[in-house]
């Protein structure tokens, strides 16, 4: 039962971080990636 328990957590953790490491690659090129948006418009 902790086997199962660790590696259900450890499944979890990897694909949390393959899918920041998607948003991170997508929003390379994207000026407003770090910031809801509002101030980059306001900056415009």
């Amino acid at each position: 039962m902790q086997t199962a328990l660790v590696i259900v957590i450890v499944l979890a953790a990897i694909a949390y971080a393959v899918y920041r490491l998607r948003l991170v690659l997508r929003r390379k090129d994207d000026p407003c990636a770090g910031c809801n948006g509002c101030e980059c418009r306001l900056k415009k």
